[in-house]
């Protein structure tokens, strides 16, 4: 008899795509302070998309729900000690802080924010703009900063939603927040590095600081693959209950899900294609870079990220 789950596949779809938010803002806005000409695409659209893949995920978790039309209520009325609650919580700082953030980017950057300030020069509104436009980076800085943290959280949040559930020997772990954080900067640097590479400026500047993040990326992999061993010990450790765990999650059930789809296309591939890919951007060789393999590198990057989020809700529903 089949395994029914309670959670279906728009609870991944969620928590990847808020990873992915919560990533990507902390990659532009650290792109942003670094205040080098060479990083200011990867800032700009960082800020640009950030806002939205939370948005599409919220929207998951909402339909997830079975009663959606009731979802206000968590926006309103807040149980600190509830985990859900706080992720609420979490979730409104960052709205309103990433698209506050990708507007002063829209402000500052486009000839269409210009061009509404000229328009409505005369009122409030245009004179405002006007001045947002001038002074944007003031108040763009400190939301930045602000940010930072905002970013984190909700990195952190997806994976002490699932850390939460005490019973469960394959979520209770208490590197889980730890792996779906460092596993969605990790998505949202691919993310960023793929839509950089395609609408970006593409001068030897620019290719070098996509090294520079390619090569960070491979190092969150490197630590992604460190703390997924750290896992698998904490489970051999807890007997038969991390017993249950392992032969779902690696040995069993889900493990060529977990051997593929994570490890190999999503972890092991991408580390090495990154090397070899970014190496020379980073040593500013730019007639050697090798875009292909960054690229595929970054693709393989979100599939198994996403992929680590399916197989840890359904294995968790298996245990």
């Amino acid at each position: 008899m089949e395994k029914e789950f309670t959670w279906g596949i728009l609870i991944p779809i969620y928590l990847f795509l808020g990873g992915i938010s919560g990533g990507i803002f902390i990659v532009s806005i650290l792109a942003d302070l670094s205040r080098k000409e060479a990083y200011q695409n990867i800032a700009r659209f960082g800020a640009w998309i950030a806002p939205f893949p939370l948005l599409v995920g919220t929207l998951c978790l909402i339909f997830d729900l079975g009663r959606p039309l009731r979802f206000w209520h968590l926006l309103i009325y807040f149980n600190l000690t509830s985990v859900m609650s706080l992720g609420v919580i979490f979730l409104n700082i960052f709205g309103v802080l990433s698209t506050a953030y990708a507007f002063l980017w829209w402000a500052d950057t486009t000839k269409m924010a210009k061009g509404f300030a000229e328009k409505f020069g005369s009122n409030l509104a245009g004179k405002l703009l006007n001045w947002i436009i001038k002074e944007g980076k003031i108040i763009r800085w400190p939301i930045g900063v602000i940010g930072l943290f905002a970013g984190a959280a909700l990195g952190l949040y997806t994976g002490v939603l699932i850390s939460a559930c005490a019973f469960n020997p394959l979520w209770s772990t208490p590197l889980m927040p730890l792996l779906f954080h460092v596993s969605a900067v990790s998505t949202g640097m691919a993310l960023l590095i793929l839509v950089t590479y395609f609408f970006g400026s593409k001068d030897s500047e620019e290719r070098h600081a996509l090294g520079v993040l390619g090569l960070l990326d491979a190092l969150l992999i490197g630590l992604e693959i460190f703390i997924l061993g750290c896992v698998y010990l904490g489970w051999q450790i807890i007997a038969h209950i991390g017993a249950k765990a392992i032969g779902v999650f690696f040995t069993g059930g889900y493990y060529l899900w977990v051997w593929i789809g994570v490890v190999l296309i999503g972890l092991l591939i991408p580390f090495l294609l990154e090397l070899y890919g970014f190496l020379p951007a980073y040593y500013r060789k730019v007639k050697n870079h090798k875009a292909m393999p960054a690229i595929i590198a970054a693709i393989g990057v979100l599939i198994g990220g996403f992929i680590l989020r399916c197989v840890i809700i359904f294995a968790g529903q298996s245990v």
